[in-house]
């Protein structure tokens, strides 16, 4: 279709992305009539040849996805005690948090898995393969959606779950108004990469 014929529409909105959200979520009409723009990216897309097909484009990206992941992760981790039948064994900051699922179940096991992992300290590469093995024994639709990579279940921590934690962290310092003695040890792991372990231990007057 020749440039400039396409115009945005907000029946495009109501469209499925790569990411399976809709498109009305993070996208809204541009500053033309030709251009739609991702409210997660700050970016503006031309829709003035495809439409909806460079709008999807968009959502495949490697920064959408991240940004996308990250917002999704967000959404459904919320400070309340633990109340649902799906929890993770007890003990240490997952107690704190229950999950709530906004209509997407496979995002809730994702999460899941993502939190035990970290608890377990299994390593990232014991993800590769994980979704068959789950698939073989689990037969609901959810273990057939599941997507568990390593790349995948890295940003999910480092972009999703670690400022929720960050965040509850400096929340739980501010109220507990008690003197604290903070400990730090940075130590080089065998990969050759520096470590920083930060320990908050409170003094009980």
């Amino acid at each position: 279709m020749p440039a400039g014929k396409t115009k945005f529409q907000n029946t495009l909105l109501k469209a499925e992305d790569h990411n399976k959200c809709k498109v009305g979520v993070w996208c809204r009409k541009g500053s033309s009539e030709s251009k739609a723009y991702c409210t997660l990216c700050l970016k503006e897309i031309s829709c003035d040849n495809a439409g909806l097909e460079q709008i999807l484009q968009h959502s495949g990206g490697v920064k959408h996805r991240k940004l996308a992941n990250e917002m999704a992760t967000q959404q459904i981790l919320v400070n309340v005690p633990l109340t649902s039948a799906a929890q993770l064994p007890s003990g240490g900051p997952v107690s704190a948090i229950r999950l709530h699922v906004h209509g997407d179940e496979v995002l809730k096991a994702e999460v899941l898995w993502c939190l035990q992992l970290a608890k377990s300290n299994f390593s990232f590469n014991s993800c590769e393969g994980i979704t068959n093995t789950f698939q073989a024994m689990f037969s609901s639709d959810i273990s057939k959606d599941l997507q568990l990579s390593r790349t995948k279940v890295l940003y999910t921590i480092s972009d999703g779950l670690r400022p929720y934690f960050n965040r509850e962290l400096i929340l739980e310092v501010n109220r507990s108004k008690l003197p604290f003695v903070l400990h730090y040890d940075e130590t080089t792991q065998a990969y050759t990469v520096k470590q920083l372990n930060v320990h908050f231990c409170y003094c009980q007057i």
